[in-house]
């Protein structure tokens, strides 16, 4: 209790001694969190606030309220997040259905719901985590032409050859996706039902993003050829609208021996198909001038986004392309997660539930679900602005507890380019 009331003082704001970096991080994000909460508590008693705690030792700032985004709001000019979060979640869902029949396959029905709505929580988190960004891409033309040879598959000879800095910054989604597969392996030993579910729900998340052609170049938002919004005009709008009639019957999950070959490949194909996805849409769009937009309402707001009509006739040029790589997706998480298993060597699997959700957690999910968009003092909700600085700080203490690599400072490409997504 001691270290406690030292964090909550704010005694430690500036470095907690003794402790490594990453020790260091999280006291510091608890620090900050105590003193938001407490300020709070003071000032609806009548007492000053505290001015809120800096960050001391940690490579990140908090934000302010008002710099911070709802991990369900769209961006501008596109829909939320890559493969919309329809897509995500749908990806999830299927993807328990490729399993074959036995214990595995039980227990993700069991928990289809939980690992279909936590498809979407590494976007929920990419404006808290700046190293959180380059798991979801990577620019393969930066790395010479196709079949990009230059660039070494195994991370530590890449990193010999172009250094981690260079990594972070051009992406690193294949290597994420292989490092996801061992946490879920461990998770799978260890038998605890939330850990395996997280590792699951998240390793899909990634494994969607590498299918999408845009995850895999420079040009990802077809802002170097005047195709601005094309992200997710391809990954969210197209399916939205015709995602509903595609057949999601994509065969039974198979026993991955090569992992890395395997996702090396799936990276290749969507990298192969950046030239079709960007060359249609300029075609197209000559034809069309401006009736490529129309206007409508999401929630209370009113956005302009590509019409139906010219939705219709780019998903027809492209020739089944998104349903193909959909459906591709599906049966690799599906596979992912199956191999993952047998690695582990097939253990029993828990019968429990996923553990109830901590009051940190619980607020995170009222702030994304807008339930907790206003204070309410018969409930002691905080206020809205500490809410959501509260809701995206968890991710980042989440990310550190996972994750053997700490924050990434100054990567500031990657975050320039989560917020044009």
């Amino acid at each position: 209790m001691g270290n406690i009331k030292r964090i909550a003082s704010g005694e430690w704001r500036g470095g907690v001694p003794g402790l490594c970096r990453p020790q260091r991080v999280v006291f510091s994000l608890l620090a900050a969190l105590l003193g938001l909460a407490g300020s709070w508590l003071g000032a609806s008693a009548g007492a000053s606030p505290a001015e809120p705690a800096g960050m001391g030792c940690s490579p990140m700032q908090l934000r302010s309220p008002t710099q911070l985004r709802s991990p369900t709001q769209p961006l501008p000019g596109s829909a939320a997040g890559p493969w919309g979060f329809w897509g995500h979640r749908r990806i999830n869902r299927q993807a328990v259905y490729t399993i074959p029949s036995g214990p595995l396959f039980g227990f993700f029905k069991r928990h289809i719901g939980w690992v279909e709505a936590h498809a979407v929580d590494p976007d929920k988190r990419r404006y808290a985590v700046p190293g959180e960004a380059p798991r979801h891409y990577i620019d393969l033309d930066r790395y010479g032409p196709w079949p990009h040879d230059s660039l070494p598959r195994d991370w530590d000879s890449a990193v010999a050859r172009y250094g981690d800095s260079t990594l972070q910054a051009n992406g690193i989604a294949p290597w994420h996706i292989q490092r996801m597969m061992a946490r879920l392996r461990w998770a799978f030993r260890e038998g605890e039902t939330r850990n395996i579910l997280k590792q699951a729900a998240e390793l899909g998340h990634y494994v969607a993003d590498l299918h999408v052609p845009l995850h895999c170049t420079e040009n990802y938002n077809g802002q170097l050829t005047g195709q601005k919004g094309i992200h997710g005009f391809w990954e969210s709008r197209l399916p939205e609208l015709f995602g509903e009639a595609y057949d999601y019957w994509t065969g039974g999950a198979d026993y991955i021996p090569d992992v890395s070959a395997v996702v090396w490949q799936a990276a290749l194909e969507s990298s192969a198909a950046v030239d079709s996805v960007l060359s249609l849409e300029r075609e197209l769009a000559g034809a069309y001038g401006d009736a490529r937009y129309a206007y409508d309402r999401r929630g209370e707001r009113i956005l302009r986004v590509h019409s139906q009509g010219y939705a219709a006739a780019y998903h027809e040029v492209l020739d089944g392309m998104v349903e193909r790589r959909l459906r591709k997706s599906i049966r690799t998480v599906g596979s992912l997660w199956f191999t993952a298993w047998v690695d582990a060597g097939r253990p029993a699997l828990p019968d429990g539930e996923a553990e109830a959700p901590n009051a940190l957690e619980r607020l995170a999910e009222r702030w994304s679900t807008g339930s907790g968009a206003t204070a309410d003092s018969a409930d002691g909700a905080l206020p809205n602005g500490v809410a959501k600085l509260v809701a995206s700080e968890i991710g980042l203490l989440d990310s550190l507890a996972a994750t053997d690599t700490l924050l990434v400072p100054g990567n500031e490409k990657a975050r320039a380019r989560l917020h044009d997504h």
